[in-house]
C-alpha cells in the first residue's frame, strides 16, 4: 500500500544535505531507523521523503482521509478578484 520515495533537489549532494528533511537509513541492531537532519550519525543517505499510496481509493486512504479547508477569507479575496460570488 506504502511506496516511499526518495529524491535528491539538487544534484550537489553537499548541498542537497544541508536541507533538515533529507533522510538516513540508521542500521541499529536489530531494527533499521531512519533519521532527518543535517547532522546524522553514520548511515544511509536516502534523500527527501514522498511518500505515495498505490490503493484503492488513492491518497484519501493514504492520507487518512485529512481534509483541510481555506478560511473565509481566501474565498472572499477570491471573489473580489474575480466578482464571482458563486
Amino acid at each position: 500500500m506504502r511506496w516511499d520515495f526518495y529524491v535528491n533537489h539538487y544534484q550537489n549532494q553537499t548541498r542537497a544535505r544541508q536541507d533538515p528533511k533529507y533522510v538516513y537509513e540508521i542500521n541499529r541492531y536489530p531494527f533499521t531507523q531512519m533519521f532527518n537532519g543535517t547532522t546524522p550519525p553514520p548511515g544511509v543517505p536516502k534523500g527527501i521523503l514522498y511518500p505515495r499510496a498505490g490503493t484503492l481509493g488513492g491518497c484519501n486512504s493514504h492520507n487518512a482521509l485529512i481534509w483541510i479547508e481555506p478560511h473565509a477569507s481566501d474565498w472572499n479575496n477570491i471573489v473580489n478578484i474575480t466578482g464571482d460570488t458563486s
